[in-house]
């Protein structure tokens, strides 16, 4: 969005939407644009009066004044002068005032005028909240994250002013709050959003200005809603036709804070969009994994209605019916009835909706209400490295994997979901070790070293504690689509491949006649695999051209360079098989070999005749 600062004779304000400075003959003003807003600075002294002159405003236009998300005052639409009487409650020093445009029509700024309560200057306090990251704290049934109760953020005054500090809820009743200390306790089933303001009066009224600070608890659980809003408190007059669903748009009135373009109006517990281009934008919303989208449409009741409802994700994608996942999907409900729609999201974790009817310049008139976001509830999925395994969606999933690990030297493994690096440790042990190939260069494999898995990418792991059950649970993880018989794809590209397979296959069935498959072993050796032999999944590979001995064919893992050695691939040897010096396989036992030097279990032997 554009947002841009502007000072003056000391004073900063903000305008956040799209606005720009303009010049009509000899008058020049701040041109703001439906849905913008002006932030003015924190004032020292108590604000009783602000006064904006606009230039030719238009019939529509309408100014209002808020404290945070909250109308305090708003002007009469249309106002040359719009004359904003501050609520008493609101004059605070301190207080940060917003006028935001709405009403669909242009703001054309020549002035602002603050005025005070004679002899209201005093010095300005500021509090925050000791341990607070961003504007709040998201809770899963009561709990933080890593599963610990929450006992709420304490507000301390920056610079040391004596005085006290209170507190005050509002919005959902998700937690108890203490007045005096802000201790907090959390109904764990008790959902929704709730804010904290922490207001702090100094003990010298007369000299120090008292000054407030906010954050929000959401309550959540798996399941239940990410977003939810009603409608109820719009008023616009109800029906399906005539002057129906024609009342002003007042933000006021939403559950939520929603953007909106065009022409919307308020109807009876509901919006309507249209008859002219209009869309409504709901605030950011953040999901952990799948969710799914429901919301109530209806047509208006004309013989010539024709909108067709665009619904249209930020980020992710929308899945409607047996439609293919879309960035927009659009929808024709049915006139003068409710229809009711449901669409999937993935592939995010954050995002806003947009409604909006097509670009018809008349007859284009929808209704809209009960938009809802409902997180999916994780699926429960078992991986076996001695079967196939095959995942039909992606989506949050809680993951039991079957995979044997050696905590003796390197492992391959290859994973249809992402590991953040305390999940990794989790698994695995603190003192884990991951690699992921970053580059080749000629038959040298340079590998880096990495904290997490990424889904879908092959690489090593070393292991500081490995399952006695060789079995591995995952919670809440974010599972890629796989089918039986698919394999990863290649890390990096070059003259060998590195790949991984979610299922056992003899994976010699994928290098061509001129390519041959390589393991990588023990001592980071390589070695040449034999058709005949299924690998087990979640491993990976490489596949070399036949024009590349396996002993050229280097690991380069922390800076030291190896080859072929002791053939043990994920903790399995070679079952007494015999190599020579190419990594060629030339049998199960030594009788009858010629002359030479021979690798055994990983050791040379010496074949004198």
């Amino acid at each position: 969005m554009n947002k841009k600062a502007y000072t003056y004779d000391g004073y900063t304000i903000e305008i956040e939407g799209s606005h720009y400075l303009n010049k009509s003959e000899s008058t020049y003003f701040l041109q703001c644009q439906d849905e913008a807003y002006v932030t003015l600075p924190k004032f020292n002294f108590t604000v009783s009066r602000i006064v904006l002159e606009i230039y030719t405003p238009a019939n529509a236009l309408k100014n209002s004044v808020y404290v945070g998300n909250k109308v305090v005052v708003a002007a009469a639409a249309g106002a040359a002068t719009c004359d904003f009487a501050i609520p008493e409650g609101n004059q605070s020093a301190g207080t940060i005032y917003k006028i935001h445009n709405t009403g669909g029509a242009v703001s054309r700024i020549k002035q602002i005028k603050i005025y005070g309560q004679p002899g209201s200057a005093k010095t300005p306090t500021s509090i925050s909240f000791d341990g607070l990251m961003g504007e709040g704290i998201t809770l899963t049934d009561g709990k933080t994250s890593s599963g610990e109760a929450f006992t709420g953020y304490q507000a301390v005054e920056k610079n040391s002013v004596p005085g006290k500090v209170s507190y005050e809820t509002s919005g959902d009743r998700v937690a108890e709050v203490d007045a005096s200390t802000g201790a907090v306790v959390v109904h764990a089933n008790v959902y929704g959003t709730m804010t904290i303001t922490a207001t702090f009066q100094p003990e010298d009224k007369e000299k120090y200005a008292s000054s407030t600070a906010q954050y929000t608890i959401t309550n959540k659980r798996v399941g239940t809603y990410a977003f939810h809003e009603s409608f109820d408190q719009c008023d616009g007059k109800e029906g399906w036709y005539g002057f129906a669903a024609k009342g002003e748009w007042d933000a006021s009135k939403m559950d939520n804070v929603w953007k909106h373009t065009g022409t919307v109006y308020l109807g009876s517990g509901c919006i309507r969009i249209g008859p002219a281009h209009g869309s409504v934008t709901t605030p950011v919303i953040r999901v952990d994994g799948s969710a799914v989208l429901t919301f109530k449409a209806a047509m208006w009741e004309t013989v010539n209605e024709n909108p067709g409802v665009v619904v249209t994700i930020s980020d992710g994608s929308l899945t409607y019916g047996d439609n293919a996942p879309a960035k927009k999907v659009s929808v024709t409900p049915v006139k003068a009835k409710w229809t009711d729609y449901e669409m999937v999201i993935t592939g995010t974790g954050e995002f806003t909706l947009t409604f909006a009817n097509n670009n018809n310049p008349k007859n284009n008139r929808f209704f809209l209400d009960e938009v809802t976001v409902t997180e999916s509830a994780a699926r429960t999925i078992a991986l076996d490295e001695e079967k196939d395994n095959a995942i039909e969606t992606e989506g949050k999933a809680n993951v039991t994997l079957r995979r044997t690990l050696y905590d003796d030297g390197w492992n391959t493994l290859c994973l249809p979901f992402s590991l953040s690096e305390a999940q990794a440790k989790l698994a695995f042990g603190d003192g884990v070790e991951l690699r992921e190939l970053e580059k080749v260069e000629g038959t040298s494999l340079i590998f880096k070293a990495v904290t997490g898995l990424t889904a879908g990418v092959p690489c090593l792991i070393r292991p500081s504690r490995v399952a006695e059950d060789n079995t591995y649970t995952f919670s809440g993880v974010q599972t890629t689509v796989v089918t039986a018989g698919s394999r990863a794809k290649d890390a990096v590209g070059g003259v060998i491949s590195f790949t991984g397979i979610y299922s056992p296959v003899d994976v010699t069935g994928w290098a061509d006649s001129h390519k041959y498959v390589a393991f990588l072993g023990a001592g980071n050796k390589f070695f040449r695999a034999l058709s005949g032999k299924p690998m087990k999944a979640f491993r990976a590979f490489f596949i070399v051209p036949e024009t590349t001995s396996v002993a050229a064919v280097k690991a380069v893992i922390d800076g030291t360079t190896t080859a072929i050695g002791e053939l043990n691939v994920d903790g399995d040897k070679t079952g007494g098989r015999v190599y020579n010096l190419n990594g060629q396989c030339v049998g199960t036992g030594l009788d009858g070999l010629q002359p030479g030097i021979y690798i055994r279990h990983g050791r040379k032997v010496i074949i004198t005749k």
